[in-house]
């Protein structure tokens, strides 16, 4: 695959990712956002991907679709004190509360950072 020439992504560090949008999460925005989960023909195969804030947005209409993205794939360590407001984050946005107490030390997060999508 060759990366888009003004996505600042290398040949050699693009991925061309196509799964199906299945999220039940609510999106930052109740009608679009800057981030999908998306999941695999297998179980509990899923990702998410994230794209830079404004620039593409994912409308909830469109859940259920598939997604060919474009991106980065990237392993994050997180400390505890950032998993903990990573957590608190994704509960504001899912409108629920977040229990602290589950996260008991550093987590490692895998997501693609995502430099192009197309809904079909």
């Amino acid at each position: 695959m060759k990366a888009r020439e003004d996505s600042g992504v290398s040949d050699s560090s693009a991925a061309l990712i196509v799964f199906r949008w299945l999220t039940n999460w609510p999106m930052p925005s109740p009608k679009r956002g800057c981030w999908i989960n998306v999941a695999g023909d297998k179980e509990f195969q899923t990702i998410r991907i994230k794209v830079e804030d404004g620039v593409i947005v994912f409308p909830m209409t469109d859940k259920g679709k598939k997604v060919v993205a474009e991106g980065t794939f990237k392993k994050m360590e997180l400390t505890k004190e950032q998993a903990i407001e990573r957590a608190k984050h994704e509960a504001e946005e899912k409108g629920t509360k977040c229990d602290e107490s589950k996260i008991t030390g550093p987590q490692t997060v895998y997501q693609i950072m995502g430099v192009g999508a197309v809904v079909e």
